[in-house]
């Protein structure tokens, strides 16, 4: 029982989607209420992560293919620029 105030929902379901969650509450031990909740948090709640990812990936995408090769990539980046030093820090 919740310590709070949850609303009820009623919700209609076809009979392949009801098998299916009746089959994984048996299987799982979990309330069928149990497995919606979990399910809406997943795709809900917890989404926001997941589309900042996707979205970081999605503009990430072919950066690579756009590198410059060997020599050419790494000199002019570090030819008159600070250094690390072995030990921490910069030098100029």
């Amino acid at each position: 029982m919740y310590a709070y105030v949850v609303p009820r929902i009623q919700v209609y379901l076809t009979e392949t989607e009801a098998a299916a969650l009746e089959r994984e509450s048996r299987l799982s031990g979990r309330t069928r209420s149990q497995l919606i909740r979990e399910s809406i948090d997943r795709a809900y709640l917890h989404d926001g992560d997941a589309r900042a990812l996707q979205h970081a990936l999605a503009k990430s995408g072919g950066a690579w293919k756009r590198r410059e090769e060997g020599e050419t990539s790494v000199e002019p980046r570090t030819l008159g620029k600070a250094r690390p030093r072995a030990w921490g820090g910069m030098t100029a």
